[in-house]
């Protein structure tokens, strides 16, 4: 079986931000997340769950990150979270 992929949609607008996001709930898709990868192309994403805090270690570009509630709002967002930080 493939990985659950999602598409995230803006509530009250119905705007599309996000598409192809992989959602990794398993360990090992969660460990290695984007690291190694070489790129991600334009609104594609991960969505770690369940997760209260990443790294970009081994990773090779920057990333916006979003954090969310158990609601799927929005709590926190960081952008352009460089490699070898956490957060």
């Amino acid at each position: 079986m493939g990985k659950k992929m999602i598409n995230v949609i803006e509530k009250q607008s119905q705007t599309r931000i996000a598409n192809n996001v992989i959602v990794a709930k398993g360990f090992y898709d969660r460990l290695m997340g984007l690291m190694f990868k070489t790129e991600i192309k334009g609104s594609d994403g991960l969505l770690l769950t369940p997760c209260n805090s990443i790294h970009t270690c081994f990773m090779r570009f920057s990333i916006d990150v979003v954090f969310l509630d158990k609601k799927n709002q929005v709590i926190e967002v960081i952008s352009s979270m460089r490699p070898w930080r956490f957060t």
